[in-house]
């Protein structure tokens, strides 16, 4: 035990990287709040392809409350039936900027960035890489609503940096423990 105090006390310190904004430590605390769930209504959009009546994200903070860790899922009559996505934002003390990242179930993986929004959340702008190479770039905007809610605007991103509207979805937090 001694030898492993006298080794931590030989790692070189590291000056303090600069801290993230107010604005993604209050966005991962509103997320990640009371259990971090979240569920919207799908009806809008369903379809043959895409059966599921909800969709729903289960936030939870990283090692030092300092990484957001999520899961997006489908619901099928209040059950989970697919998960397709897992998520990690964090704050890049390097490059001064906040990073998404995304993991989906087919191999297609998703980077970019994100910005705070005037009226409080944010505006991402990713590139997603299908294990064939074709990339497509996508957007969201999200901003909190009242009494739990906040909504997510989709946007797919041209070539040109034009943002086209796709989907809205407005989430709700739910009950801890639920």
């Amino acid at each position: 035990m001694f030898a492993i105090c006298l080794w931590l006390l030989t790692i070189p310190s590291f000056p303090a990287p600069d801290a993230a904004p107010k604005w993604l430590q209050e966005h991962m605390e509103f997320l990640a709040k009371d259990g971090g769930l979240w569920i919207t209504d799908n009806s809008t959009y369903r379809s043959e392809q895409e059966p599921f009546d909800q969709y729903g994200i289960q936030w939870r903070y990283g090692i030092g409350e300092k990484t957001l860790h999520g899961e997006l899922f489908g619901l099928k009559d209040g059950e989970k039936v697919a998960t397709f996505w897992e998520l990690l934002s964090y704050w890049d003390p390097e490059a001064k900027v906040v990073r998404h990242l995304q993991f989906g179930g087919d191999g297609t993986v998703a980077r970019g960035t994100a910005e705070a929004l005037e009226d409080r959340g944010e505006k991402s702008d990713e590139t997603f890489v299908s294990p064939d190479g074709s990339k497509r770039r996508v957007g969201h905007e999200s901003t909190y609503g009242e009494h739990g809610t906040y909504l997510t605007q989709s946007f797919d991103i041209d070539e040109e940096g034009q943002w086209t509207k796709r989907r809205l979805y407005t989430w709700k937090r739910q009950p801890a423990g639920k």
